[in-house]
């Protein structure tokens, strides 16, 4: 009879520790008043024209893509349509904090020339610039769901 007793708290328990989900343990995003803008992007290594940059910023998107990009912020870019925008505005609501923590305002993640192509975020925040270069196959686990939604909005706009 106890040993039933026993079971069942320790069931109850594990149960009610099983409700935490994966969400709970995300890293905290910052508050999105506080973002200027966002620009993500990538570029494809030995694909010259096949890279691509988006920004984000005062309720538009803005973006060009299909070229060869060396410099992000050096690239001209043009408005897109507001239901672009609407597939990706929620990006800046999932920025991490660790995006904008650090001494240094580049962060670059793998290797200098990546030959497998790399992610492109800068995030300004209260007019601090924030950029980082994240090669495919080293993404810090606690930016990996971001990285992944970045991902997943240039597939949406491509």
């Amino acid at each position: 009879m106890k040993r039933d007793l026993l079971s069942t708290v320790v069931v109850i328990g594990l149960l009610a520790l099983s409700n935490c989900t994966h969400n709970d343990m995300r890293p905290e995003k910052i508050p999105v008043s506080t973002i200027d803008y966002l620009m993500f992007g990538h570029n494809q290594s030995f694909c010259l024209n096949c890279d691509a940059v988006y920004k984000i910023t005062n309720g538009t998107l803005l973006g060009a893509n299909h070229q060869m990009i060396g410099e992000p912020d050096s690239v001209q870019l043009t408005q897109l349509p507001s239901s672009s925008y609407d597939l990706v505005s929620s990006l800046t609501t999932q920025i991490p904090n660790r995006i904008v923590t650090g001494t240094s305002s580049i962060n670059r993640v793998g290797s200098y020339f990546p030959d497998v192509g790399r992610t492109y975020i800068e995030v300004s925040q209260n007019q601090k610039v924030y950029r980082w270069y994240i090669e495919e196959g080293n993404i810090p686990a606690d930016l990996t769901d971001f990285v992944k939604a970045v991902k997943d909005a240039m597939s949406k706009l491509n």
